[in-house]
This record gives structure tokens, C-alpha cells and sequence, in this order.
């Protein structure tokens, strides 16, 4: 039995949050941390993806500096605000329906396809 100890990575949800994260995994490469495993909710799972598919952190942070450089904080709340109000009109009399996920999904993916390596992930 191994008494190697690994390092995981948790990355919590919380959109804006993604750019922050983009900025531990950077520091954590800097110091040499090797991370064996990967988890995330929401935007961690974006960024996670990101991670997986990087042959090592170094690479993983440049990819995760460059995403959010590209993407900057009205892409971001662009999304969350679209979620919102249709949440918002929703409970509020009209009954209007909900934006079709599909926006937010092809949003996601078209933004983050330069970054990732699905043959990786």
C-alpha cells in the first residue's frame, strides 16, 4: 500500500469566481504543487475541465489566464443576468418559460473550446 500523499483540487461554483480561481491555480503552480485530482461545481467544473485537459498546472494556468482574459466579467454576467431575469419573470405573474438551456450550454463551449482538449479530459 502507497503512503504517497496526493493533492486534489476542489473548485466551487459562482461565476465570477472562475477568473479567481484562474489565479490560486497559477500560484499553486508556481510553488510546484502537483495535483492528481480534479473537482468541480459550475464554473469550478469549467475551470476543472480546463485543468484535466493540461498536460501539467503550469500549462493549465496559462490556459485559465488566457479564458478569462478572453472572456472578462460582462461575458460572465451576461449569462448569470439572462438566468435571472428569466428565474425573475418566472415567479412573477405572465408565467413566461424558461430561457432554453441550450444558450447557456453552446455560450460555454464556444468560449472555452480553445482551451480544452477533450481527447484529455
Amino acid at each position: 500500500m502507497s503512503t504517497e500523499m496526493k493533492t486534489g483540487l476542489v473548485l466551487s461554483g459562482g461565476g465570477a469566481v472562475g477568473a479567481y480561481q484562474a489565479g490560486v491555480v497559477k500560484a499553486l503552480a508556481e510553488c510546484g504543487t502537483q495535483i492528481s485530482m480534479v473537482s468541480g461545481a459550475s464554473i469550478g467544473a469549467f475551470n476543472g475541465a480546463i485543468i484535466a485537459a493540461s498536460p501539467d498546472l503550469s500549462e493549465a494556468a496559462v490556459r485559465l489566464e488566457a479564458l478569462w482574459d478572453h472572456l472578462g466579467n460582462n461575458q460572465v454576467l451576461s449569462v448569470n443576468r439572462l438566468v435571472y431575469f428569466s428565474l425573475l419573470k418566472k415567479i412573477v405573474p405572465g408565467n413566461e418559460p424558461l430561457p432554453d438551456p441550450r444558450t447557456c450550454r453552446s455560450t460555454a463551449y464556444d468560449a472555452s473550446s480553445p482551451y480544452i482538449d477533450n481527447q484529455r479530459v
